[in-house]
């Protein structure tokens, strides 16, 4: 049985046996004959502007939605930040998974 990493930068790890591997850093993800596949995924922040123009919708609704706390946020300083994964949760949730 081997391992493969994948890491954020699309190349690819290889280890002999899981042994060899700190599990620790993912999950298995999908598991291919007798290979386990890991998908390492980075968590970044989202600045309002950028979020809006990653949906599609104006900067006050998104304010709008955090304010109601329909999305999670952090707020630095004086600005908020949704992290990526709490987008890809908050999607994941508004198609009925």
């Amino acid at each position: 049985m081997r391992v493969s990493i994948h890491l954020p930068n699309g190349n690819f790890i290889s280890y002999p046996t899981p042994d060899a591997v700190n599990l620790a850093i993912g999950t298995p993800s999908t598991y291919i004959g007798d290979e386990t596949m890991i998908d390492i995924k980075t968590d970044s922040p989202m600045s309002v502007t950028e979020l809006a123009d990653y949906l599609k919708v104006s900067k006050q609704q998104i304010r709008k939605m955090i304010v109601n706390k329909e999305i999670k946020s952090i707020k630095v300083g004086r600005e908020y930040r949704v992290m990526e994964s709490d987008i890809q949760e908050w999607l994941d949730k508004q198609r009925g998974k």
